[in-house]
């Protein structure tokens, strides 16, 4: 957590990156390709930031939920809702 805490703003930056294009994408007509870029925005954001040689973490599970809390509050309040010990 130090390396994405020393660099939140840069990854909350991914962050909003992600959710801009999610908002344009949702404005497509349902279809599978639909489904197939959510899901590789999504691959992108969690499996390339999020890998062990960058950050020190691997997002599996639910740990993805948890990481896109942690931007979403930090974006909207400026508050970060984790610790590091």
């Amino acid at each position: 957590m130090k390396i994405i805490d020393d660099d939140i703003d840069y990854f909350a930056g991914e962050y909003d990156k992600l959710q801009n294009e999610l908002e344009l994408i949702e404005q497509l007509p349902d279809s599978a390709t639909k489904e197939e870029i959510i899901r590789k925005l999504h691959y992108w954001f969690f499996d390339c930031l999020f890998t062990p040689a960058l950050t020190g973490l691997a997002a599996i599970g639910t740990d993805k939920e948890r990481i896109l809390n942690i931007f979403k509050t930090y974006r909207e309040t400026g508050r970060k809702t984790y610790k590091i010990v």
